[in-house]
């Protein structure tokens, strides 16, 4: 009987798996480490002048496990902007729960305080990342001809938490 219960339930987890993964979309989740960049308006794949900030972004799993982060961003490089309304870049390093949402977006929050957050929704397209990022409070809410950043970003390697240790 015991050998039994534990063939429907391994055959349940079978059949079941293909459901999980679909509730989310068609697309799996894009776990990796990868080279991104924000920019103001349009970012490019070949030049990074437009580029307000530059690092490393990890999605190292697509589930949450009891508030454990399973991604982390770490800039390399983050350029003072007079006319960018975006808290995305304000902390050099950071970790977050990211999540599928509907279709084959995932969101993050890259900044948050008791006043401010930016968070991050993106889709991905084979290695490639693009999303958006709108941060909200503060000056952002002020200007009316403030637009959301633009994330664009690059598959490097397996997922490595290890770039977000200070």
């Amino acid at each position: 009987m015991r050998t039994y219960l534990t063939s429907v339930v391994a055959a349940l987890m079978v059949l079941g798996a293909p459901l999980v993964a679909s509730s989310r979309g068609s697309a799996p989740f894009p776990i990796g480490t990868y080279r991104f960049q924000l920019c103001r308006a349009h970012c490019s794949l070949t030049d990074t002048a437009t580029a307000f900030a530059i690092g490393r972004l990890v999605l190292a799993d697509s589930t949450f496990q009891n508030d454990i982060p399973n991604g982390c961003y770490r800039y390399d490089l983050r350029r003072a902007s007079e006319d960018s309304y975006s808290y995305a870049a304000l902390q050099p390093l950071g970790f977050f729960q990211a999540g599928a949402q509907s279709g084959d977006s995932i969101r993050f929050v890259l900044f948050t305080s008791i006043d401010a957050s930016s968070e991050a929704t993106i889709a991905a397209d084979g290695d490639t990342l693009r999303g958006q990022v709108v941060s909200e409070g503060g000056r952002a809410i002020v200007d009316p001809t403030w637009v959301p950043d633009q994330l664009l970003a690059v598959r490097i390697g397996p997922p490595d938490m290890r770039i977000c240790r200070r």
